[in-house]
């Protein structure tokens, strides 16, 4: 019973630690540079990386346009990819921004994604996909989009 609280104490001072390391690197970084950090620290899987690239090479698209595009049916599997690799590296990146609509709840994408409002004149609204220039520049500068 000790030994395992002893691990149990010992994981929870390294994760301190690594949260306090990351800190320090990116406490004075603007956008850019903890995108190049985040990124070249924890590089993402290909299938995350395979959104990155459509949304890279077609900014402002509709994310069930995004998803399709890459064999995929909906926009579930973008908000997957995007937010939980923006997720993983919300150290690097800062801290994700509230939903508008659902107080205390984030959007992970946020941290790399301007979402554009659109609104047809038949009234479906819907939101366009585009990286934030500095991401689109970071990701660019580490390999990851085009």
């Amino acid at each position: 019973m000790a030994e395992r609280q002893r691990r149990k104490d010992d994981a929870a001072d390294r994760l301190k630690q690594h949260v306090a390391d990351v800190a320090d690197k990116v406490w004075d970084k603007g956008l850019l540079d903890r995108v190049l950090l985040a990124f070249a620290e924890i590089p993402p899987e290909p299938w995350e990386a395979e959104v990155l690239k459509q949304i890279a090479s077609n900014p402002d698209q509709d994310g069930t346009t995004i998803a399709r595009a890459i064999g995929k049916q909906d926009v579930g599997y973008v908000n997957l990819a995007v937010g939980g690799l923006c997720r993983t590296r919300e150290l690097y990146l800062g801290v994700a921004p509230e939903l508008e609509r659902q107080k205390g709840k984030k959007t992970y994408s946020g941290l790399l994604i301007d979402f554009v409002p659109h609104e047809e004149s038949s009234g479906p609204r819907w939101f366009g996909w585009t990286l934030k220039p500095e991401a689109y520049v970071g990701l660019k500068q580490v390999g990851i989009v085009d």
